[in-house]
């Protein structure tokens, strides 16, 4: 077998191996709640600045699953709906303050499958902001995403979003934006996990996350 014909069905024994992989991927219906112990490592920038960005699991109580951030030497206390997964405080990934996102951020509703549509509003409270914010969410595909951590089948969800800012201290003007961002996340021993994350919004903040390490219990 001459070299062409080697690629050629080392690319078929691949492929094969992958479709599988690839269908069984098509809907989520479910995932396991975040463990503690569990720890994900992200590198992470901001405006243009990469800072490494840790989150460890702390513990799981009632309907809660607490974390602890650690992002550019600053730590923030994070938590999320047991259930699925809701964000309700961690940082703001526009502006790195500690934020709360009331009632939560639906990050993924269940089944997640392609086309899969959903929208939500929400009270972002942060350091210095208040901002109303309404998110519409779509899954755009099932691909395959390659990171430092390794590859994995993920879910691609676009979101946009419409947001009404004010200063907490009512020092300026509420202001009126659009933010939008792409999320890819994959489920490893069932958990969910954010492999990649790009994000801007209309007042200038970008920022982007990309799976680095990886360890779950």
């Amino acid at each position: 077998m001459n070299q062409t014909h080697r690629s050629l069905a080392l690319m078929a024994f691949i492929t094969g191996c992958l479709a599988p992989a690839a269908a069984s991927a098509q809907s989520l219906e479910q995932v396991r709640p975040w463990e503690p112990g569990d720890r994900f490592g992200h590198a992470y920038v901001l405006s243009g600045k990469s800072i490494a960005a840790t989150e460890v699991v702390i513990d799981v109580a009632g309907d809660r699953v607490h974390t602890r951030q650690e992002i550019g030497g600053r730590s923030y206390d994070a938590a999320y709906a047991r259930a699925d997964m809701a964000r309700l405080e961690g940082i703001c990934v526009a502006n790195s303050e500690a934020c709360r996102f009331e009632p939560g951020e639906a990050w993924v509703v269940f089944p997640l499958a392609k086309g899969a549509q959903w929208s939500h509003r929400m009270v972002v409270t942060s350091e210095k902001f208040v901002s109303e914010v309404t998110q519409q969410r779509r899954v755009e595909a099932v691909t395959y995403v390659e990171t430092p951590a390794g590859q994995f089948t993920a879910w691609r969800v676009s979101m946009r979003g419409e947001i009404e800012a004010r200063r907490r201290d009512d020092s300026q003007p509420p202001v009126k934006g659009t933010e939008r961002a792409t999320y890819w996340w994959s489920t490893v021993k069932g958990k969910l996990v954010l492999v990649r994350q790009q994000y801007e919004n209309s007042f200038g903040a970008r920022s982007s996350r990309e799976l680095f390490t990886l360890d779950l219990r």
